[in-house]
């Protein structure tokens, strides 16, 4: 059993999923990776929550700006960063660290399973500080796990019972005892990571089984329209279509 398969690995994944924004969670699940031979991977999640402290104490500081040196790898240049206050100073050395404890901890992530793998096989691949890039997509990471993805619409599908988990999801209690009617919550595979945003590349209502699925709706949060999809409560969908919500 590796450390990912182990039970209290898995009830820390699912307790982050089912609350993204609580950071103490995080936190908690990268020391039991440390304590687990996975210092790597606790650290890269350590170093990403320490890196949202830390913001420009210039706000209206909108040149991109790089060391005179030129030493400072592109992805880390960031418009509204001034680069010389403290504060941003901090957020590069945290920058740098995450890059490359992300480039390490990537491996061992996308072998978890063939989910990730074959998204790569093949190919070359990239780590930035929050981001994995290949020619057959993006992953992207915030605060120390997987929070967005950029892929064709047939890779996500295929993989999203792995690679998407949430407590509302049920198996019917057929499929394991037709004795019991009614249904049970999903285990929370080792794959699974708090995704909240997916990019497709193409349009998923052009594949069999998948034309009605997509629907708009208005974010409470932002009033901002965007595509869901009951089959993945809690994640936001670009179809690289406007939706479109009727008065």
């Amino acid at each position: 059993m590796t450390a990912y398969e182990h039970p209290e690995w898995l009830a820390l994944l699912r307790s982050i999923i089912e609350v993204p924004e609580d950071d103490t969670r995080r936190l908690a699940a990268a020391d039991w990776l440390r304590e687990h031979d996975q210092p790597d991977h606790g650290e890269f999640i350590e170093t990403q929550i320490e890196l949202t402290k830390y913001r420009c104490t210039k706000p209206k500081y909108r040149e991109l700006y790089r060391h005179d040196t030129g030493d400072m790898p592109v992805d880390l240049v960031y418009e509204g960063y001034c680069g010389k206050c403290h504060q941003c100073n901090t957020a590069n050395e945290l920058r740098v660290r995450s890059r490359d404890l992300l480039t390490k901890v990537a491996l061992t992530f996308l072998d978890l399973s063939r989910d990730f793998t074959s998204l790569i096989v093949g190919q070359s691949i990239r780590a930035g500080h929050d981001e994995i890039w290949c020619d057959g997509g993006t992953l992207r990471f915030s605060r120390g796990f997987l929070s967005e993805l950029e892929v064709t619409s047939e890779w996500f599908l295929a993989n999203a019972e792995r690679l998407v988990w949430h407590s509302k999801y049920t198996l019917h209690r057929a499929e394991d005892d037709p004795s019991k009617p009614g249904s049970v919550p999903r285990p929370c595979p080792p794959t699974a990571q708090p995704i909240t945003k997916v990019k497709l590349t193409n349009d998923p209502r052009d594949i069999e089984g998948w034309e009605d699925e997509f629907r708009p709706a208005v974010r409470a949060e932002t009033g901002l329209a965007v595509w869901k999809c009951d089959r993945f409560p809690g994640i936001d969908f670009d179809l690289q279509t406007e939706p479109h919500i009727e008065d």
